[in-house]
């Protein structure tokens, strides 16, 4: 009766290990190499788009749309913001505002001429139907909406601030503003 050892693993499965590992890391290889020479192609990760002038946004709140308005203004593949509600608490027919800040993947340089949008989150309520207008960040890269508060029920109201990069790249910042009586 001739018996084999189960637990010893041949040369042959070290192999097929080595190799299966070289095609995971030469796969890795060829996606860097590609974004790279995307990113490249597209002109160093500035934004891209017709050069129209933002619309100056008013003290008093944008006229809501249903759709957006502003043709779509992509920003670099890579980049950050933050978003500031001043302030945070309001009454029905209070103005605020809510600020986003976009910068480069560098944390430094400003994104400039991309749209941005605000939006309730799934399954959020909604502080506003329609939202207002999409607004392009400037030369400092800021978004900024005046708003005023609607009349609408007490509570928090959760906002998300999203903008699209390129490649298919989509950013996005959760905020929040309560609403008191």
């Amino acid at each position: 009766m001739v018996r084999r050892d189960a637990g010893r693993t041949g040369p042959r499965s070290l192999v097929v290990a080595v190799v299966l590992v070289l095609f995971a890391i030469s796969g890795l290889g060829a996606g860097f190499a590609t974004r790279t020479v995307l990113d490249a192609l597209s002109g160093g990760g500035q934004a891209r788009g017709p050069t129209a002038t933002p619309a100056a946004t008013s003290a008093q709140s944008p006229t809501p749309s249903p759709t957006p308005t502003a043709s779509l203004l992509l920003g670099p593949s890579h980049f950050t913001f933050t978003v500031a509600v001043a302030p945070r608490t309001v009454v029905p027919g209070q103005a605020f505002t809510i600020s986003a800040t976009l910068v480069a993947a560098d944390g430094v340089t400003p994104v400039a001429n991309t749209t941005c949008y605000l939006r309730a989150p799934d399954a959020s309520v909604p502080l506003y139907t329609p939202w207002p207008s999409p607004v392009r960040s400037d030369a400092a890269g800021q978004a900024i909406w005046s708003l005023i508060a609607p009349q609408i029920a007490p509570g928090t109201y959760r906002i998300e601030v999203y903008a699209f990069g390129e490649h298919g790249w989509s950013f996005h910042f959760n905020t929040s503003v309560t609403v008191q009586t």
